[in-house]
């Protein structure tokens, strides 16, 4: 936990550059000291039809999904900061950041690497 969900237009960036992104975005989720690095999980989803504002421009939009229980300014925070990791990396791209909490009592996880089968983070 948490899982950081980054979909882009397609035509904006390439396999690299989606890579330094996803670095950034780790990055920043580690650096609010909020999760251990080992629970951060960063994915990115390409995105071959979509408007903004009723015209085709370029996008990032990230979906930070966490566990209940961080509290509203630790959640702004999270957000400010996966926003500032991106700005200066996706040129005029429109960028928005949703962090969105998931109930724990109803997230489940298994880990066979690690033997873990949830631990709170």
């Amino acid at each position: 936990m948490p899982h950081l969900i980054v979909e882009y237009s397609q035509d904006l960036a390439a396999g690299p550059e989606v890579a330094v992104w996803l670095d950034a975005v780790h990055k920043a989720a580690h650096a609010s000291g909020l999760f251990p690095e080992s629970h951060i999980k960063v994915r990115a989803h390409p995105v071959a039809q979509y408007r903004v504002g009723g015209a085709v421009r370029p996008f990032v939009h990230v979906e930070v999904s966490l566990k209940s229980g961080r509290s509203l300014a630790q959640r702004q925070a999270l957000s400010e900061a996966v926003l500032r990791a991106l700005q200066d990396r996706v040129g005029e791209a429109v960028i928005t950041v949703e962090v969105t909490e998931m109930e724990a009592a109803s997230y489940a996880r298994h880990d066979p690497r690690s033997g873990d089968r949830d631990r709170p983070d």
